[in-house]
């Protein structure tokens, strides 16, 4: 049995799409996550928006319909851990990951 080589780059082209269209009609769900950790981290939300992209994008491409969970529900978690992952590496280079407790008693003395 041969295998098509013609028909092996179809398939690929089809997953392709399927990919890219997944990634535009899910986009929306970058948007919290990045806002949030921007507020909590000195990264520009610009730049953890491209970094939750690229999770979202990795989820398109690791995602199966036959297991028969929502692509919405699927994607989340790489979403938030691309971005985490992130912070994490730069945290190296930049100050600490504030918390939420520590954001509020920084601006509370911020108020004084």
């Amino acid at each position: 049995m041969t295998i098509n080589p013609s028909c092996l780059a179809e398939k690929r082209a089809m997953a392709i799409r399927v990919r890219n269209r997944r990634v535009v009609e899910h986009r929306h769900l970058v948007t919290p996550y990045a806002g949030y950790y921007a507020g909590l981290s000195q990264e520009p939300v610009e730049d953890l928006t491209q970094v939750g992209l690229l999770g979202l994008l990795r989820a398109a491409e690791l995602y199966k319909s036959s297991r028969g969970i929502p692509f919405g529900a699927f994607a989340r978690p790489h979403i938030r851990g691309a971005i985490l992952h992130h912070l994490r590496r730069s945290e190296e280079h930049t100050t600490e990951l504030q918390s939420p407790c520590n954001l509020v008693c920084r601006l509370l003395l911020e108020k004084k």
